[in-house]
């Protein structure tokens, strides 16, 4: 192998010298010499061609890309990294879920209002039906984990079908209505 690359280095500095000669006659012949020997080694030619130089003056293959590989490769890298990142995210969620929903999310208010014996003063989303006996009557579902807030002293309230129910003896009645996310 070494040798064969040496013989093709000599014959191309040979061809260089012989382009610069006076003698045409003398170079013809030898050049159709070079020529037949060059032509039997046409493919170790193509094969320094495709060969680089090393800093040590070797030659070194060209390596062909497997450039689909490679493709294949780094999506299947990507697509099981984000596979991986998404079950670890439904693990932490099946974990601390209801922990992380329990100490950051905040109770949040359902309904509100204010409240005397002909009607209703002020409201939030509940609706005034009818104070009957001491007992105001208010139209609204019952929210999830529901908190009562009422601002005057009351006898006892309850839920009904879609109805709040408070009972006082006083004329005017404060009522706030909190969902809880804590079960």
């Amino acid at each position: 192998m070494v040798y064969e690359r040496l013989r093709i280095y000599v014959i191309l500095v040979y061809q260089m010298t012989q382009k610069y000669s006076d003698d045409l006659q003398e170079s013809g012949v030898e050049v159709s010499e070079v020529a037949a020997t060059s032509a039997q080694d046409s493919d170790s030619e193509e094969e320094i061609l495709s060969e680089t130089r090393t800093l040590t003056g070797g030659f070194e293959k060209n390596k062909t890309k497997h450039k689909c590989l490679k493709r294949v490769c780094k999506g299947t890298l990507i697509l099981t990294a984000t596979v991986m990142f998404t079950v670890m995210l439904v693990q932490l969620w099946t974990n601390y879920g209801d922990y992380i929903e329990n100490r950051v999310f905040s109770p949040t208010v359902v309904a509100a209002g204010t409240f005397d014996r002909e009607g209703d003063v002020t409201t939030y989303v509940m609706e005034f039906h009818k104070w009957e006996n001491n007992t105001l009557h208010m139209t609204l579902d019952v929210p999830e984990n529901p908190l009562l807030q009422i601002e005057t002293p009351y006898n006892w309230a309850e839920w009904g079908d879609g109805c709040l129910k408070v009972n006082t003896v006083y004329e005017n009645v404060s009522v706030v209505v909190w969902s809880l996310w804590s079960k």
